[in-house]
């Protein structure tokens, strides 16, 4: 399941809080990661966010999971295998009285170098989608009114999702490995993996089909894309050397490199530890 509820977010003891949009107030214990507003500066960011590849990362927003389950795909595309994204966001916070905290959260460490290799098959561009031959390819449209998603229902359970999906005349269960695109395609993409759809592309980016004076056409067949699950099981880092930190949330390691009496703080300055 790649939607957390709020009644699970302390299931997962080795995680980290992203939040994905400036808001008045956080979770506790989060890190800040704002999008960019160019594609191709947030690729760049993603692929050198410094947190341990073993950690449950849970992105959250201010509600609509707009921004979350956009920077949720990413993470994906480049090789973290436990993603999740909080159903709901600060807008279920408020509605059950969760405790929250005003100050900004520091934002997510950062590496000077890339860290992580981008897997271009599960994430399109807009002109990688508008330019390839769609006639044969699946193409669901998802560009589903937010009314639909400020209404969701309280457990992101197989059944509620279908009927969400259901009524916003979205019908995913019997297509061939197809391509998501529009405003929501990103979420369209975490709720196919909530309920088991693992095979698709994502265009990340919404654009407006018009604007290259046609619409994808819809047909049947296999895409030349692979499987979400082959994206994640490919090895993602370019280097095996120790720069990823682990969760916030947990202790700094007392185990030393070589011999050394204590350790080294990390590069980041955070009390987090670095994996050795």
């Amino acid at each position: 399941m790649s939607l957390v509820s709020i009644g699970s977010l302390s299931s997962f003891p080795n995680s980290v809080f992203l939040a994905c949009e400036l808001s008045g107030q956080y979770l506790k214990n989060s890190l800040l990661f704002t999008i960019p507003y160019q594609e191709d500066v947030f690729r760049d960011k993603i692929r050198r966010i410094n947190l341990h590849l073993d950690l449950t990362i849970i992105c959250y927003d201010k509600g609509s999971m707009y921004s979350a389950s956009r920077v949720g795909c990413l993470l994906i595309a480049v090789g973290y295998t436990n993603v999740k994204v909080f159903y709901g966001g600060l807008k279920a916070c408020y509605e059950s009285s969760l405790p929250l905290v005003d100050e900004i959260p520091e934002p997510v460490p950062l590496t000077e170098r890339t860290l992580l290799l981008f897997k271009e098959n599960f994430i399109l561009t807009k002109d990688e989608f508008m330019h390839m031959n769609t006639k044969n390819i699946e193409t669901i449209y998802s560009n589903f009114l937010y009314k639909h998603i400020y209404h969701t229902y309280d457990q992101p359970s197989k059944e509620n999702i279908l009927k969400f999906l259901n009524e916003a005349n979205i019908h995913i269960q019997n297509l061939t490995n197809p391509i998501f695109y529009g405003e929501l395609a990103p979420l369209l993409a975490i709720f196919a993996l909530s309920i088991g759809i693992t095979q698709f592309s994502v265009v990340l980016i919404d654009f407006d089909c018009s604007d290259y004076g046609r619409q994808p056409s819809l047909s049947s067949s296999n895409t030349i894309y692979v499987s979400l699950g082959e994206v994640s099981s490919e090895k993602s880092m370019v280097s095996v050397e120790l720069e990823h930190y682990s969760s916030p949330l947990k202790k700094p390691s007392s185990k030393t490199k070589q011999g050394s009496n204590s350790p080294a703080p990390p590069p980041c300055g955070r009390q987090c530890c670095c994996v050795v």
